[in-house]
């Protein structure tokens, strides 16, 4: 008798209006070998996922005094996105005489860079998903996850290394950087493949938020998604290199108008951040400027030693030069302050600083955002251009060591969403203009905030330099 096989038809990924999304993306073709009892008893809904709402591609932002939705925008969308991930499915549905060996069979996948990880219904989430047949790794720092205070990560990485498990999953902790010495596992991106009823491939998420619940209740952060096949693979080599804890040192992958830039080992000499304000300039912006001069808007957690007094002396000179810049942080140190608030030139550089405190003057809620973005003239890009930079990195020294992201995105669409969010937040009753930003023209010390943070203490007593 003559063998019929059906397929299953993936259609192709929804094209966006730029030039990032990928369409088109094959079906998985992963064949495990595995046999079946019979074709015709396989269940056909299994590793069917539970929900089917892939995160679509643009930028998100958690606000805090918006409301839950607000404060959940990323979280939810990352956790909505696990919960419709394929696990492992029939790709081949035979009539009864197939024999069961021909079956072939493929799995969705997983793979999250965190730094700190303690929600319970993520872990739930990722583990359901492994079993129903999903391939899962997650890799994060060791010592914050194993300080007693973040149970939902040992938990899971119990889940994910047990043995007999079939699926290739795994939990990894790195001490220090996974990629490099010294630093941190800071990185913070999810990867995705085999979404929902479509069968969406190469799904990435990059952010500056991390897989705890302070994340979406106590801070402000940004994330990017992109559905594209050359900025995934670009994500999936470095994590690779990650849950293997090898060395790979600072990389860069361009796909398009995107750039993918990865630490440890980055310096002064070949900042990412360092190199866009050096290709800024001023006067003649067209598209995207205001009055012609070039818009430079940027949120940061913490800008402070060698890396944040280089940025803000670059943000300084382009202030004085005549571009529009202003400037959301969370802490800062001495002489970044000396430096932006100086009254030489065109004066104090506009500052405002997005944080709640308690009675006491402790922060104890922040802005964990991490972006900067520039509208206007910019070297090789014309008088219109427009660029956004978002990613996990604090500009500190501690980035240049740690395992971290950044995206350089070439494109208006892109980095609109961003100069919105600048005016929403540079609005909200908790961004306010720094206390101890008054500086004499010979920026004089400022005696009211340290040289540098005082990491848990004082007013920083429940703050880290990662960011928490």
């Amino acid at each position: 008798m003559r063998r019929r096989r059906g397929y299953l038809l993936l259609s192709s990924v929804v094209a966006l209006a730029t030039a990032l999304t990928l369409a088109g993306a094959a079906a998985p073709t992963e064949s495990t070998g595995t046999s079946s009892p019979a074709a015709a008893a396989v269940d056909p809904n299994m590793g069917r996922p539970p929900s089917n709402a892939a995160i679509t591609p643009g930028n998100y932002f958690g606000y805090l005094g918006r409301g839950s939705a607000a404060q959940l925008a990323i979280r939810n969308r990352v956790l909505n996105t696990v919960n419709s991930t394929w696990g492992r499915y029939v790709t081949t549905p035979d009539i009864p005489e197939t024999p069961a060996d021909e079956t072939e069979y493929a799995r969705g996948e997983i793979k999250m860079a965190t730094w700190s990880f303690s929600d319970s219904t993520m872990k739930n989430a990722l583990a359901a998903a492994r079993d129903r047949g999903t391939k899962v790794t997650v890799v994060a720092a060791k010592s914050i996850n194993n300080d007693g205070a973040h149970p939902a990560w040992p938990a899971l990485r119990n889940e994910l290394n047990q043995s007999g498990d079939t699926t290739g999953s795994s939990a990894v902790e790195c001490s220090g950087a996974c990629r490099g010495a010294g630093g941190t596992a800071h990185s913070k991106y999810f990867l995705f493949n085999d979404v929902g009823s479509r069968h969406r491939r190469n799904i990435v998420v990059q952010t500056s938020m991390n897989l705890t619940r302070f994340a979406y209740q106590g801070q402000w952060n940004q994330a990017t998604a992109m559905w594209n096949e050359g900025v995934y693979n670009s994500f999936s080599q470095v994590f690779e290199l990650s849950r293997r804890r090898e060395n790979g040192g600072l990389r860069t992958y361009r796909n398009g108008a995107v750039d993918s830039v990865f630490f440890p080992r980055a310096s002064l000499s070949n900042d990412v951040i360092l190199r866009a304000l050096n290709n800024t300039r001023c006067k003649g912006a067209t598209a995207g400027g205001i009055n012609g001069r070039t818009r430079v808007r940027l949120i940061n957690y913490a800008i402070y030693q060698d890396r944040g007094t280089a940025i803000a002396k670059r943000l300084r000179q382009l202030w004085n030069g005549g571009c529009n810049v202003a400037i959301i942080y969370s802490v800062t140190s001495r002489p970044v302050l000396s430096i932006l608030r100086s009254r030489s030139g065109r004066g104090p550089v506009p500052m405002r600083q997005s944080v709640i405190k308690n009675r006491r003057g402790e922060i104890v809620k922040y802005n964990h955002s991490k972006w900067l973005a520039i509208s206007g003239v910019y070297s090789g890009r014309g008088h219109g251009a427009y660029t956004t930079l978002p990613g996990s990195a604090n500009w500190a020294n501690l980035s240049y060591t740690s395992d971290e992201q950044t995206q350089q995105i070439f494109d208006a669409t892109w980095t609109r969403p961003f100069f919105s969010n600048f005016a929403t937040t540079w609005k909200q009753g908790t961004s306010r203009p720094p206390s101890y930003g008054r500086v004499g023209a010979g920026a004089r010390a400022l005696n009211s905030i340290p040289e540098q943070p005082t990491w848990g203490e004082g007013q920083y007593k429940y703050l880290s330099p990662e960011g928490g």
